[in-house]
């Protein structure tokens, strides 16, 4: 396995376990509206989140407030932060702060032995799978 070297983002999701494949799609497409109107640079990435398959938004720029917002606008319990300081960090809506390690890289068929993991599609149409390494 190989180190990933990435910026500063956020990831997010308006997935909702328990709720329609059809009302999760409704519910992404209307988060990907918001970020468009806002100018944000942002990608549609693909993972897992606590065993649960969903559509994720990794955000490239944009400020954390906003991201707070967002998260309580669509009822999501955390996000995602990896700061411009190299830390890796869950944050939970009502506060609690998970230290999650370094980005680790991954391969496809190693999906299945993480319960948390990002797919982030490539410019030459391969996809880079990464999860972190647990913090000691």
């Amino acid at each position: 396995m190989r180190q990933v070297v990435f910026t500063e983002f956020f990831i997010f999701s308006a997935h909702k376990k328990g709720l329609s494949v059809n009302e999760n799609h409704k519910r992404s497409r209307e988060l990907w509206n918001v970020l468009t109107d806002l100018g944000a640079n942002f990608v549609n990435v693909g993972g897992c989140y606590k065993g649960s398959k969903e559509q994720s938004i990794m955000l490239l720029d944009g400020n954390e407030e906003t991201v707070k917002e967002l998260c309580g606008l669509y009822d999501q319990e955390s996000y995602l932060h990896r700061s411009a300081d190299n830390s890796v960090l869950l944050k939970m809506l009502e506060g609690e702060i998970i230290e999650l390690g370094e980005p680790l890289v991954i391969t496809q068929n190693e999906l299945n032995d993480f319960e948390s993991y990002t797919i982030l599609p490539q410019k030459n149409g391969t996809n880079l799978y990464f999860t972190f390494k647990k913090v000691q």
